[in-house]
Formats: structure tokens, C-alpha cells, sequence
């Protein structure tokens, strides 16, 4: 995606929002189609798409993805996912960071080394 490096001012407090960052950008993509937009906090984000997200019980969760139906896509990249290990299916928890592990045993995750 390509910048035509033009940025304008906005002097609207309309929104919250645009309290603290004004900045417009206008980007073109490399197909010639045309976009406004401005840069939103990460949080922003976060919340907006929390809110938006399914709902499901843990029931339904556990359902769907022990009966191999779906692949459940977390936070900071994890996915719980359906697998079958010594002729048994389980459910695992995939994508987590070095970092996690200890948080995600103290949340009752248990791992193990399997040959």
C-alpha cells in the first residue's frame, strides 16, 4: 500500500476519540483505490473487537472444538484446536509465548513431553 504522503488536519471534537490525534491520512493502495483514516490507540482496537466478537459458553466452546468442528482463535495469537495423541482426542493450546507458560499453568494448563 502506497502513501501519497498528504496528511490533513482535522479540527473536529465531534469525537472523543479525536481528542488527542487529528492527523488524517489518505493512502492509496497499489490498485488505485482510495482510503481516509486516521491511527486509533491499540486498545481501541482491542475493545472494539471484543465487543464485536461471537459469544460462546464454555460448554459450546469445549463442544465444538472436542467434536473437531472448529479451531477457537484467541488473544495474543492463541488457538485452542482438537488433537488426537495415543488413539484419545484432547484439546490444546497452541501459540502461546515462552513467557505465558508459567501464567497459563497457574491457570491449571498442564504440559507435557510426548514421544
Amino acid at each position: 500500500m502506497a502513501c501519497d504522503r498528504h496528511r490533513a488536519k482535522s479540527r473536529s471534537a465531534d469525537s472523543p476519540t479525536w481528542k488527542d490525534e487529528t492527523r488524517v491520512y489518505r493512502l492509496q493502495t497499489d490498485d488505485g483505490q482510495r482510503i481516509i483514516g486516521r491511527r486509533v490507540p491499540p486498545t481501541w482496537v482491542a475493545t472494539t473487537l471484543a465487543d464485536d466478537a461471537l459469544k460462546l459458553t464454555a460448554a459450546q466452546v469445549h463442544a465444538l472444538t472436542l467434536d473437531g468442528k472448529t479451531v477457537v482463535r484467541l488473544s495474543e495469537g492463541m488457538e485452542l484446536h482438537r488433537s488426537r495423541v495415543m488413539g484419545v482426542n484432547r484439546i490444546e493450546l497452541s501459540g502461546f509465548t515462552e513467557a505465558a507458560k508459567d501464567r497459563l499453568k497457574a491457570d491449571g494448563f498442564i504440559s507435557e513431553i510426548i514421544s
